[in-house]
């Protein structure tokens, strides 16, 4: 992070309530990445900042609006990963490596970090919970074109999907005390593992009823 926009001289404080709010977000989503949700303090964040826990509420009401803005940032960073690539030209199985190296970007950022840590420190609405299964769904269409074209081997769709989506959840949130280095050689192995899994010979399919393999709900 550089100079923090709290440090500037008085004069040149006019127009930064944005940056300084983004100053205060992006701050809060490295210590809650670090130490969790309930180990930091608004004055540990002042301090860090150089400014005072007063002048923190006078950006945000508490810590947990914080944390809601954090969290809508890292959905909205996700959907965003998901809208690009089902826009992009190329293949499904393109279109999914292109996601998940987009949501391994995002579980590596500060506020994707956060987000993974402090997920049961924020209750989502019923709303924000219909928009992350609608994501799941569209991640599973894709899944069976990538099947259908021959680029993945016949798989259970739904199982595939909830198996990535706990790898991309266990590895967001046990990054935290590695190096950036380390941060980046962890997701390679697990986009290795993804990939075998989907496109290899990696144990049996589940059967269906019907012995074919299961298709998204629409």
């Amino acid at each position: 992070m550089g100079s923090s926009p709290f440090k500037l001289k008085r004069s040149t404080r006019a127009g930064l309530y944005d940056e300084k709010r983004e100053a205060i977000v992006g701050m809060c989503a490295r210590m809650f990445a670090e130490s969790g949700f309930d180990a930091v303090v608004l004055a540990d964040v002042a301090e860090a900042l150089g400014t005072s826990k007063p002048l923190i509420y006078y950006y945000f009401k508490s810590k947990e609006e914080i944390l809601g803005v954090i969290h809508a940032r890292a959905r909205d960073e996700y959907f965003s990963v998901l809208e690009a690539v089902e826009a992009s030209p190329g293949g499904a199985r393109e279109k999914l490596e292109a996601l998940y190296k987009g949501y391994f970007d995002v579980a590596l950022s500060d506020v994707g970090r956060a987000f993974a840590a402090t997920r049961g420190a924020a209750a989502m609405t019923a709303t924000e919970r219909g928009h992350i299964r609608d994501g799941r769904r569209r991640i599973m269409r894709l899944m069976q074109a990538a099947v259908e074209e021959g680029s993945l081997r016949p798989l259970d769709v739904e199982v595939a999907e909830h198996a990535a989506f706990a790898l991309l959840n266990w590895f967001a949130e046990n990054v935290a005390q590695k190096t950036a280095a380390g941060r980046r050689r962890l997701a390679q192995e697990v986009l290795n593992m993804l990939w075998f899994g989907m496109a290899g010979q990696a144990g049996p399919t589940r059967p269906t009823a019907s012995g074919r393999p299961r298709t998204p709900p629409r």
